[in-house]
C-alpha cells in the first residue's frame, strides 16, 4: 500500500504537475495573442523540468571535480594537483543513500595524503583493531553524540573514516576515504543508512 502511495505521489509531482503547469502557460500565452511565444516559453519550461528530473534521479551526470574536492575536504583532505574522475556512482532508496567515486590522483597528492593519515595520533597500523562505525553504533548513539573519526591502514590502502550522527529521525553520515597502496587512486564512499 505504501509503495502505491509513493507511485501516485511520484506521478503527481513529476508528470502531471509539470504537464498541467505547461498547459496553463501555453493556454494563457496563446490567449494573450502570441502562439509563437507560447511555444518558446513551454519549451524552456519543459527543458527545466527535464533537467530537474535528471538532477534528482541521476545526480552523477552533474558531478564535477569541484564537487569531489568539496566532499573530500570535509575530512581535511585537499588535492593540490589536477586529477581525473574515474568512476562516480550514487543510489538512494527510502531511508538509504550511497555515493561513491574514484579519482586518479597525482603521486605527490597520494604521498601527501598518506603522510597526513599516518601522522594522525589515532592512526592504527594494519592488523590493529578498528571500530565498526557503520554497524557497531546502536541505540541513541546512532543519532546523537559526537562525530567519530579513525585513521588506519588495511590490505588495500590508507583510510580516513568518519561517522557523524545527524539527530533523531535523520540517518547518520558514514564516510570512508581511502588511498590505494598500489595505484594513484583515491576512493570515496558515503553511506547514510
Amino acid at each position: 500500500m505504501f509503495t502505491f502511495i509513493l507511485i501516485v505521489i511520484f506521478l503527481l509531482i513529476f508528470i502531471l504537475l509539470p504537464i498541467g503547469i505547461g498547459s496553463g502557460i501555453y493556454r494563457i500565452t496563446t490567449q494573450i495573442g502570441s502562439p509563437k511565444l507560447a511555444k518558446i516559453i513551454v519549451s524552456i519550461f519543459g527543458l527545466i523540468v527535464v533537467v530537474l528530473f535528471l538532477y534528482s534521479f541521476f545526480p552523477e551526470i552533474f558531478f564535477t571535480k569541484n564537487d569531489a574536492k568539496k566532499l573530500i575536504s570535509e575530512q581535511q583532505i585537499i588535492l593540490k594537483d589536477d586529477f581525473q574522475i574515474e568512476k562516480n556512482y550514487s543510489t538512494w532508496a527510502i531511508g538509504d543513500y550511497h555515493h561513491s567515486f574514484t579519482l586518479q590522483i597525482s603521486k605527490a597528492d597520494k604521498q601527501r595524503i598518506i603522510a597526513q593519515i599516518v601522522s594522525n595520533n589515532n592512526f592504527k597500523k594494519k592488523g590493529e583493531r578498528i571500530e565498526d562505525f557503520l554497524f557497531g553504533t546502536k541505540g541513541d548513539q546512532r543519532y546523537f553524540g559526537p562525530r567519530k573519526e579513525q585513521f588506519y591502514e588495511n590490505d588495500y590502502g590508507y583510510c580516513s573514516e568518519i561517522y557523524k550522527p545527524n539527530g533523531d529521525g535523520y540517518s547518520p553520515t558514514f564516510r570512508v576515504i581511502s588511498v590505494s597502496k598500489k595505484d594513484d587512486i583515491l576512493t570515496f564512499i558515503e553511506n547514510e543508512p
